[in-house]
């Protein structure tokens, strides 16, 4: 079963005329920020008040997986900017140059 908006993209990538919208990914960028603010937060929380051993750890993993998240949702969102691209304009799904002779 199709996933919603997959019969947009595939429009959008039949006729090459519309343009592609570049994500800002504010909200994203935001979310990112305000975590890590909070989160770092917390770490120094934990150390001034002598529970470093129970904080600093998980909160240390909880930057990581931020972090992985927000790259996570770029790669998506290139491989979505990839998709509605016409064929052979995304750098690597055309025959190389060449190649053939």
């Amino acid at each position: 079963m199709a996933r919603p908006g997959e019969a947009v993209l595939h429009l959008m990538a039949a006729h090459s005329r519309v343009p592609v919208q570049k994500t800002s990914r504010a909200f994203s960028k935001l979310a990112l920020g305000v975590n890590t603010t909070l989160a770092w937060g917390a770490i120094f929380a934990g150390i001034f008040t002598g529970q470093a051993t129970t904080v600093v750890a998980p909160a240390l993993g909880l930057l990581g997986l931020l972090y992985t998240a927000y790259v996570g949702v770029g790669h998506l969102d290139y491989r979505r900017v990839l998709s509605t691209l016409p064929a052979g304009t995304d750098g690597g799904s055309a025959e190389a140059p060449g190649a053939g002779a």
